[in-house]
C-alpha cells in the first residue's frame, strides 16, 4: 500500500534543503558577451532595471541596453570580432550572442529600438546554421559575414537598412516566414 502524500511531505522538504545546503544554490552571474571599445558623448548601459555610464573597456551581458543621447555614440565589440556602432539618440538590446567559433554554428539577435547601428559582421556567420540579426519594430535584417546599416525612426516607425559590404535579408516583423528582400 502506498503511504499517503501528507506522509511524504516532511521527507521532501528535508531532502530539498539539504541539497540546498550542500549545492549552495546561488544565481549565476550574467554572461559578459562584449566590450565597449570607444565612446563619445554620453553612453548609458542598462542593466537589471538600474542605467550606468558607459566607459571604455567595459563588459556588455545579454540583455543589456545600451543607449547614446544627443552626440553620444559608441563601438561595441563581441567575442566573435563583430563590431557594432551606434550613433547618437539610438537605443540598442543585446538579446543574444553566441559565438561557436569554428566547430559550432554562432547566433546574435539585437534589437534597435530607435536611432542607428552599424554592423561589421565577421565570416563566423558565413557558417551553415549560424544567424546574426537585429530586429526593429518593423523589419528584421539578416546577415551572413557582412558590413550593413540599420535605422529606425520610432516617429515615423519605419526602418532602413544600407548594405555596405555582402547580403543582407530584410523581412518585415508581420510576416517573417515570407520571402526576405536582398539588399
Amino acid at each position: 500500500m502506498v503511504a499517503p502524500l501528507r506522509l511524504w511531505r516532511p521527507v521532501l522538504l528535508a531532502v530539498v534543503g539539504f541539497a540546498c545546503c550542500m549545492f549552495r544554490c546561488e544565481a549565476l552571474p550574467a554572461q559578459e558577451v562584449g566590450t565597449v571599445v570607444a565612446l563619445r558623448g554620453p553612453v548609458d548601459i542598462g542593466r537589471g532595471g538600474a542605467w550606468m555610464p558607459a566607459v571604455n573597456g567595459m563588459a556588455v551581458q545579454m540583455g543589456d541596453e545600451v543607449r547614446t543621447g544627443a552626440g553620444g555614440r559608441v563601438s561595441l565589440t563581441f567575442q566573435d570580432g563583430t563590431v557594432l556602432s551606434a550613433g547618437e539618440q539610438s537605443r540598442l538590446v543585446i538579446d543574444q550572442q553566441v559565438f561557436g567559433g569554428d566547430a559550432e554554428p554562432s547566433r546574435a539577435a539585437f534589437r534597435l529600438l530607435q536611432g542607428l547601428v552599424r554592423s561589421v559582421v565577421t565570416a563566423y556567420y558565413a557558417q551553415p546554421g549560424s544567424v546574426f540579426e537585429i530586429d526593429t519594430p518593423t523589419a528584421v535584417a539578416g546577415v551572413r559575414g557582412t558590413e550593413f546599416i540599420v535605422a529606425y525612426d520610432p516617429v515615423a516607425d519605419s526602418s532602413e537598412i544600407i548594405g555596405v559590404h555582402g547580403r543582407v535579408d530584410v523581412h518585415s516583423t508581420a510576416d517573417r516566414s515570407a520571402p526576405p528582400v536582398l539588399v
